[in-house]
């Protein structure tokens, strides 16, 4: 059952989306309708308002329900949620100028139905045409205008906000400085404003030259907006900014901001900090200066141990990503507005020389884990403390000592990682937790979360082996595990300055899949227990499909530079996907790209993976194999990383860009059958198949590689699909033919089922099921 109290303890963002899909799911089984609108206009409200992605996925749901239910349900919340929606899908080029077109129409059929104001709809559709059409801006803030304003409408903040913005990117100057002078005069405000009035001022003042006047505002917003993510596209302004006026100030930016980048999926954010960001290193570039030390995150593509970058590839890196999704807004928008704003020019020298501190490299030290106590009254007593920790499975204890108060000190030998181990638990202030040498900072949000509401923390740190990259931090886990019995609903790793969910730590005791608040993983190397002269490869603080780490042993020295490429792309692909909803989906989800073949990996049990000395069984531990082909991998012959041939390795290029096709290329073919079975049992259903083939005819005057088809048969046995050529599903009633092709299963990348006006992918299955199941 949905307890709202509970839901209001934990961290804004992907734990309480997570737990608002548990709990639509258990409304859903129990077919309560009411209660299943409102959690999903909740999980929409907490989407858009971290990361909006997710209120695009689950709109539509929400949109099937709401159609069937509509008297059970508030209207104002379903048409708050779809104006939400609409503004989410317009920072994704994935969603077609056509789909977005259609759910402006039908927010408008409602408006219309339910008796509002057209005043919302045309103020989208002014926002909306700032980039996709600005000849059509003033048409529709003429209409907003003449429309009456009700309960739909935006905010006066906001409304205030979209006639700054039409004015700035008319160049109409004056009249933006009154409209300003209004919000400020008036004490206008709300959740985004005056955040995104000072970043469009500071764009336009950078564009317009004035960097004087960009300065001004740029000092007033980024304390307001730093650090959040809904707000990197003004966070990247300044950056852009102070790379010519403070590069120093745009370096800390950079470092303090690039994990944004990095965790957002929103294309749009990406864009205005990686274009910032090609500058900022092209700058540095211009300036003779080749290399950056910057301490990064390790989930940076470009990530380097020695935290010392090559201008010139982080300027490509950039640039690239930039262009990139330049070119895929354009072509969605039929114009150029993306690509005119990469190619702006800039003063051709910063005005200031980047002069940066000596950083080194970082001292080696404690590797720590904290659990959070809300009240003092819940901290298990030093007594306490070691009894739990006694319990902690496979460990050898040969001394505790609790000499100094509210400290106790462990000596001991832990099997199942095979090591020695010298640790202190200490029981401190949370104002206290900054003493213990986080080597990446810990979060504003976090440090005021904990010192707003715990009142004590237990510190578990290591003295032997310091250094983050010690292969003990399990241990360390396993200790903060025991001592969290008022289960905390988080513990922090001080040293990586991360979250971790404290279902995730005890899985380590428990063998239960995880819930994952945040993710923190290495990868390491360090000589093996079983060879001295050669190495064991491993990742540290990952766990996903039953797998508790990533892990290559007996590497000779050669190898190590691909062991370590490749090990960090799988546990890069974990992190970045967090969910796959059909379960028996095959976890061999990354992708390797050549010219001649598509190559996957996966890792998978295999015997004997540790030495024979190793205390846990075979089915407990993981083995990074890397299949060449589709059919090594249906025959189970892959290699051990280790193994794979010299020849081929020169060959194989991570492609991490297509990890989520990847995924819906595998449940596609997989749950394939039961699509067609769905749409024979249901009349009036339609499944539209995308497939990789080139198609050459005389009535079009270019290729294509990726078609759509509309699936007519499927021949299990021959594992091929027969249907009619549709050329992109934004173009379904456009240019079709009458052409019919037969193609391999293997060659489909995605489907889309649609019954009843509900529409279901491959990772729908469960759905699909019900519905055959119903008939």
């Amino acid at each position: 059952m949905f307890d709202y109290t509970y839901l209001e303890t934990l961290s804004a963002g992907e734990e309480r989306l997570r737990y608002l899909k548990q709990c639509i799911s258990a409304a859903d089984n129990r077919s309560n309708y009411e209660q299943s609108l409102e959690l999903r206009y909740a999980y929409i409200k907490e989407s858009v308002f971290s990361d909006n992605f997710s209120a695009i996925i689950m709109f539509p749901q929400y949109m099937a329900l709401f159609n069937e239910h509509p008297d059970i349900h508030d209207r104002l919340h379903f048409m708050t949620a779809f104006k939400w929606m609409i503004e989410a899908c317009v920072d994704y080029f994935q969603v077609s100028a056509n789909d977005i077109e259609n759910f402006f129409e039908k927010f408008k059929e409602y408006c219309i139905s339910f008796g509002y104001s057209l005043r919302a709809y045309y103020i989208m559709k002014a926002r909306y045409s700032f980039i996709s059409a600005p000849e059509k801006v003033n048409e529709y803030m003429t209409l907003w205008k003449e429309s009456d304003t009700d309960e739909l409408s935006d905010c006066k903040a906001c409304e205030k906000n979209t006639e700054l913005t039409s004015a700035l990117l008319s160049g109409e100057e004056e009249k933006a400085e009154k409209i300003l002078s209004d919000i400020i005069s008036r004490n206008l405000s709300c959740g985004k404003v005056p955040h995104t009035s000072y970043g469009m001022l500071v764009r336009y003042f950078i564009q317009t030259g004035n960097l004087e006047q960009a300065e001004h505002y740029a000092d007033l917003l980024l304390p307001m907006v730093k650090g959040n993510i809904e707000f990197l596209t003004e966070i990247a302004h300044v950056f852009l900014l102070k790379t010519f006026t403070a590069p120093n100030e745009a370096y800390n930016i950079f470092c303090k901001h690039l994990e944004l980048f990095i965790r957002t999926k929103n294309p749009k954010l990406k864009f205005y900090f990686a274009n910032a960001a090609a500058v900022f290193f092209r700058n540095a570039m211009d300036s003779n200066q080749e290399e950056l030390p910057m301490k990064l995150p390790r989930t940076f593509e470009l990530y380097e141990d020695e935290n010392l970058y090559s201008t010139r590839r982080m300027f490509r890196y950039f640039i690239n990503a930039a262009a990139i999704i330049a070119q895929k807004f354009d072509k969605r928008n039929s114009n150029t507005f993306f690509t005119d704003y990469l190619n702006r020019k800039y003063p051709s020298e910063p005005l200031c020389e980047l002069s940066l501190p000596e950083h080194g490299t970082a001292d080696r030290q404690p590797f720590s884990y904290a659990v959070p106590f809300l009240s003092e009254e819940s901290v298990p007593s030093c007594e306490t403390i070691i009894s739990l920790v006694k319990k902690v499975p496979d460990l050898i204890l040969y001394n505790i000592n609790n000499a100094e108060p509210d400290t106790i000190v462990l000596y001991g030998y832990n099997e199942y990682i095979e090591a020695a181990f010298l640790c202190k638990l200490f029981i401190v202030d949370p104002e206290d937790l900054e003493d213990y040498y986080p080597v990446h900072p810990i979060p504003e949000e976090t440090t005021e979360h904990i010192l707003t509401n715990c009142k004590k923390c237990i510190v578990v740190s290591t003295f032997l082996n310091k250094g983050s990259e010690n292969s003990i931090a399990t241990l360390l886990l396993q200790f903060a595990d025991a001592v969290n019995i008022v289960r905390s609903p988080i513990i922090l790793c001080i040293t990586n300055g991360t979250i971790l969910s404290s279902e995730w730590v005890h899985f380590h005791t428990s063998a239960r899949l995880p819930l994952f608040d945040k993710y923190m993983y290495g990868v390491h190397a360090y000589p093996s227990m079983s060879d001295e002269t050669r190495f064991d490869v491993m990742t540290s603080g990952l766990v996903q499909q039953g797998s508790r780490e990533l892990t290559v042993i007996n590497v000779e020295e050669d190898d190590l530079d691909f062991i370590n490429s490749v090990i960090s792309q799988i546990a890069d692909l974990i992190c970045g996907f967090t969910e796959l909803r059909d379960e028996n989906c095959v976890t061999g989800f990354g992708v390797v790209y050549n010219e001649e073949s598509e190559v996957q990996f996966s890792w998978i049990p295999v015997e004997k993976a540790y030495p024979d000395s190793f205390s846990k069984t075979d089915k407990e531990l993981a083995v990074p194999i890397l299949y060449l082909s589709a059919d090594d991998a249906e025959n189970g012959k892959g290699y051990l990383i280790n193994e794979i041939p010299y020849d081929i390795r020169g060959k194989i290029d991570f492609r991490n860009s297509l990890k989520s096709l990847r995924i819906e290329a595998v449940l596609a073919q997989k749950n394939l059958p039961i699509a067609f079975e769905a749409m024979q049992k249901n009349e009036n259903s339609e499944l539209i198949i995308g497939v990789n083939i080139p198609i050459d005819d005389p009535e079009i005057d270019f290729d294509y590689d990726e078609i759509c088809i509309r699936a007519m048969s499927f021949d299990e046995d021959k594992n091929t699909v027969t249907g009619k050529i549709v050329l992109g599903l934004d173009n379904i009633e456009g240019y079709q033919t009458d052409k019919t092709v037969t193609v391999d299963t293997e060659s489909i990348i995605f489907w889309r089922f649609e019954f009843e006006n509900k529409f279901f992918s491959a990772d729908d299955t469960y759905l699909i099921a019900k519905l055959q199941t119903n008939q």
